[in-house]
């Protein structure tokens, strides 16, 4: 199993699409707990998106059609930053090159 850092790194867009479920079933409790694990988390950075970021998503999603555009946009977001890994569970990141994918579900297995 890859090794995560003490340091990771979050696009300011993951709080969003962690947001929707709980918005929709109208759980604010766990609304406030992702909020509150965003602002409060130790070794925890939340990172701006960038206009130079967004350019540089357009040009990850053109050389990856498979990619939707907001993982085009936490791609770049990782490139940027100089992540040296990225956690997902979507396989279609496996494409993308110049970044070192861990797939949850594998490195849960292991």
């Amino acid at each position: 199993m890859s090794q995560i850092s003490d340091l990771m790194e979050a696009g300011e867009l993951t709080l969003a699409e962690v947001l929707v479920k709980p918005i929709a079933d109208g759980d604010d409790k766990l609304v406030q707990t992702y909020l509150d694990t965003v602002d409060n988390s130790q070794g925890l950075l939340v990172v701006s998106v960038t206009r130079a970021m967004l350019i540089q998503a357009a040009g990850v999603r053109a050389s990856n059609s498979s990619l939707r555009l907001v993982d085009a946009i936490h791609v770049a977001t990782a490139q940027a930053t100089e992540c040296r890994s990225v956690v997902t569970n979507d396989k279609r990141w496996k494409s993308v090159s110049g970044i070192h994918v861990i797939l949850l579900s594998e490195a849960v297995a292991s």
